[in-house]
């Protein structure tokens, strides 16, 4: 993202964690469920990072613990035993 007086660029790292430039002009937010890629140039769905991972601010995706998954979002981790039956267990956390 460019300076106010166009002298140099400001990385969107410095703006925020969860922050990208597609155009190199400004920086937006990643979705929940999404981290941006590692040169900041567009948002990456969590499940692409792997299956047990997750994202509440669209900032780096972070693994689930053993016995939780992600929810359908990729924006928290749930229980397995919230799925409704105690034989539920995650030991990766991943479905």
């Amino acid at each position: 993202m460019p300076e106010e007086d166009q002298s140099d660029c400001r990385q969107c790292q410095l703006e925020g964690d969860n922050m990208h430039s597609s155009d190199g002009v400004s920086c937006v937010a990643c979705s929940p469920g999404t981290e941006p890629l590692e040169n900041r140039s567009a948002c990456i769905s969590c499940e692409v990072v792997g299956a047990a991972y997750v994202s509440s601010t669209g900032a780096q995706c972070t693994m689930c613990g053993s016995g939780s998954q992600p929810d359908t979002e990729r924006t928290a981790c749930v229980n397995c035993i919230e799925e409704g039956d105690s034989y539920f267990y995650s030991d990766q956390g991943e479905a």
